[in-house]
């Protein structure tokens, strides 16, 4: 039957006040005559945008999404492949990349193993591209390639995300890899249902034995299951959290009078209970917020007195010298401190950096070396020779090896 007149113009009216509607009814379509065009300015190409259907006036010469057509993109997500359109051509905008070919993408000739040297060069399964040239990865390593084709020569002796062989992971994060085989810590053992190594002398969860589980308020101990002493619970510890060792709720500060009870910073656990050491003073809502008035500089004296940016000495406030400032309860020298630089708290994390006029600055070193330790104690080393840090710092090789390129031989 033909659609009456009435629903025609019906149909009509709310295709054009309703854009849900002209999306989603068929009926819509049939009606696309009725509907105004947008006019693009000149220079500009009205261009449909599926599947919306909606419209857009597009510059075809510098557009990425309608490079020369419209719907002809030049998009690529991934790092160091971005394109941009000039001319109606897609380009790459990556300094030292060239597109090739057939392809939407910009490698990087210097260390593509898909494009080594020149578009499409493909280096062998056991090669690595360095400097433009496909190149045999040294003994006991081999070539693993991620989707970019970035990644070079892995040591599958030692890598736990490469033991063995490309993309081979050890299952768990206490798995170390050696000679290319997942194994586990000394005097632990890997269980398979619950995928890390296991201390099974002395965990509840797995006590003598893969998933043997002590009963509630029990501890393992050399591999069996007991009771705790009076006054004493089975607690989770931080240092090792998957061993619960009977613990002493009448005094200990991490666990006072039940399992994970913290007493706060300077408080004491007597009895089950937190509580404040002779010359502190309690201050704030909780009485475990134990301060000593005599040096607290928010506390100065008496929970009353702050001492804002001063200090507090013997109870009484006073001011650091000039270049120091007060941080952490004494006064800091921001140009050197690595805990204080340039700042209070303004840690120099990273390996090999120090505090030098209150900036993190690193450690420089002769050209193939690299520091390797802390402020005071690291030093530089080869990670080409060192057996002591070979490959990367704190990688030791065995006493009956030695450190060559890099690796432990």
């Amino acid at each position: 039957m033909r659609p009456s007149l009435i629903s025609i113009i019906a149909t009509s009216v709310l295709c054009q006040t309703n854009p849900f509607t002209q999306l989603t009814n068929s009926a819509c379509y049939g009606l696309a005559w009725h509907q105004p065009r947008e006019e693009c300015a000149e220079g500009l190409t009205r261009c449909e945008v599926w599947p919306n259907n909606r419209t857009v006036c597009a510059n075809l010469q510098s557009d990425p999404n309608h490079c020369k057509y419209c719907g002809s993109t030049c998009s690529d997500d991934r790092p160091g492949m971005a394109l941009e359109c000039r001319d109606a051509v897609c380009v790459c905008v990556s300094t030292g990349t060239q597109r090739c070919a057939g392809h939407l993408s910009c490698p990087d000739f210097q260390i593509n193993v898909f494009s080594c040297g020149s578009c499409n060069n493909w280096c062998s399964e056991n090669q690595e591209c360095r400097k433009g040239q496909c190149r045999n990865c040294p003994r006991s390593t081999m070539g693993c390639h991620d989707y970019d084709g970035i990644r070079g020569c892995i040591d599958v002796l030692r890598s736990k995300d490469n033991c063995g062989d490309c993309g081979r992971q050890c299952p768990s994060d206490s798995l170390s890899c050696k000679n290319g085989k997942c194994i586990s810590p000394k005097a632990k053992s890997y269980c398979e249902r619950s995928s890390y190594c296991i201390d099974l002398a002395n965990d509840p969860t797995h006590c003598g034995t893969c998933d043997n589980k002590c009963p509630p308020g029990q501890a393992c101990k050399c591999g069996r299951c007991g009771a705790c002493p009076a006054g004493q619970l089975a607690c989770r510890t931080d240092a090792q959290p998957a061993i619960f060792p009977c613990i002493d709720v009448l005094s200990d500060n991490q666990n006072c009078g039940t399992c994970g009870r913290h007493c706060d910073a300077g408080s004491q656990c007597q009895n089950g209970d937190c509580t404040c050491p002779a010359g502190h003073i309690a201050c704030g809502d909780r009485v475990a917020s134990c301060i000593d008035p005599m040096t607290n500089p928010s506390f100065c004296g008496s929970c009353n007195v702050s001492c804002g940016d001063g200090t507090c000495t013997r109870g009484v406030c006073t001011s650091c010298e000039v270049g120091y400032v007060f941080c952490d309860g004494e006064c800091r020298n921001v140009s050197s401190d690595d805990r204080h630089c340039g700042g209070c708290r303004q840690f120099c994390e990273n390996e090999g950096e120090f505090c030098n006029n209150g900036t993190c600055t690193r450690h420089t070193c002769p050209e193939g070396e690299a520091w390797c330790g802390d402020n005071l104690t690291g030093k530089c080393v080869n990670w080409r020779s060192d057996p002591l840090n070979c490959g990367e710092c704190m990688v030791r090789c065995d006493e009956d090896q030695t450190c060559v390129n890099g690796s432990c031989e």
